[in-house]
C-alpha cells in the first residue's frame, strides 16, 4: 500500500504535466519540483524496509525491494530526460 501511494503520486504529477501540456525544460522543472521529492521519499522507504532485520530475504516483498533498490538510477531517469514518460 505504501509503495502504491508513491506510485499514485508520481502518476498524478505526470497527469498534471499532460493536462498543462508541459514540454521540454518546463516538464523537467515541474518533475524536479513535484516528482523528485516523491522519488527520494520512495527510495528512502525502500532502504528502510531493506534494513529491517525481521524481513525474510525469501519473502516476495524483500525480493521486490531487492529488485527495485539497485535500479534507482534507471527508475529515476525521467527526472533528467523530458522525453522519458
Amino acid at each position: 500500500a505504501i509503495a502504491l501511494s508513491y506510485i499514485r503520486a508520481l502518476y498524478a504529477v505526470e497527469e498534471r504535466i499532460a493536462k498543462e501540456d508541459l514540454q521540454g525544460q518546463q516538464k523537467l522543472d515541474f518533475r524536479i519540483e513535484h516528482a523528485q521529492p516523491v522519488v527520494k521519499a520512495f527510495f528512502k522507504w525502500v532502504e528502510e524496509c531493506l534494513s529491517d532485520v525481521t524481513l525474510l530475504p525469501s519473502s516476495p516483498f524483500a525480493k521486490a525491494l531487492g529488485y527495485t533498490h539497485p535500479r534507482k538510477t534507471s527508475l529515476s531517469v525521467f527526472l533528467t530526460d523530458a522525453a522519458v514518460p
